[in-house]
């Protein structure tokens, strides 16, 4: 499936560095200067193929009766076909049970508009399956297709539709990526901070600072801060002189 192989981007990691720079090294006329602060954002971005794909099935049965026991047979009928179709992806097509989810179990009242009134003509039960299946093997997804398929045909009252599929970059990925992705957010912010100290006449300080939150002046506080940070989607960082 080519929407599986698909290439999806996961731009994470932006670093803002704050740099101080020193004005006894910055040129003669600017000597008597006070340090400053230069403050940069670095964005760090990485291409990642998807690696893993989430699908939605909907399993659905109903059955048109006016007898007392019809919510009951349909909701127990709907709970066995759920119940067979998870051993079925477990067995026919390897999917182990940690990677299944099922929610939204709902049972409601089939309803036909009669003589200017709503009467009850049957039930219907449904229920929400999340699959997360690796894209390793091109064949999984279209046997998760066929499963669904071969429900529907065994018993009428009975409907397993697939609804989606989501390719997703699992986080298992983007934590093998991270330390790239800040690596080049890093890169980016500190070649900046050199031209901008450079287009003023001054030599760069080290970073006195780190952090994933916008920084400012009035956040930088003397004398420099110990070096920290959280890289996740927006690492910032800040340089002292």
């Amino acid at each position: 499936m080519t929407s599986m192989r698909g290439v999806g981007t996961w731009a994470a990691a932006a670093v803002a560095l704050a740099a101080v720079v020193f004005s006894g090294m910055a040129i003669a006329s600017v000597a008597a200067q006070e340090p400053g602060r230069l403050y940069i954002t670095g964005v760090g971005s990485s291409i990642a193929a998807y690696d893993m794909v989430q699908v939605t099935v909907e399993i659905d049965t109903e059955e048109r009766s006016t007898d007392a026991d019809t919510a009951s047979r349909v909701q127990s009928k709907q709970q066995s076909a759920s119940q067979d179709f998870l051993a079925q992806l477990e067995q026919s097509a390897g999917v182990p049970p940690a990677n299944v989810t099922t929610s939204g179990l709902s049972l409601n009242p089939i309803t036909n508009w009669t003589d200017g009134q709503s009467v009850v003509v049957g039930y219907k039960a449904s229920s929400t399956v999340i699959v997360d299946v690796s894209t390793e093997d091109p064949g999984l997804l279209p046997k998760i297709y066929e499963l669904a398929l071969s429900f529907q045909s065994f018993d009428e009252d009975v409907q397993v539709s697939v609804q989606n599929f989501n390719p997703y970059v699992s986080d298992e990925l983007k934590d093998a990526m991270e330390q790239e992705l800040f690596d080049s957010a890093m890169a980016r912010a500190t070649k900046r901070a050199l031209m901008f100290a450079k287009g003023a006449g001054r030599s760069l300080g080290p970073v006195i600072r780190m952090s994933d939150s916008p920084l400012s002046e009035d956040s930088i506080s003397d004398p420099p801060q110990p070096l920290y940070g959280n890289f996740d989607n927006n690492a910032r960082a800040v340089f002292a002189a």
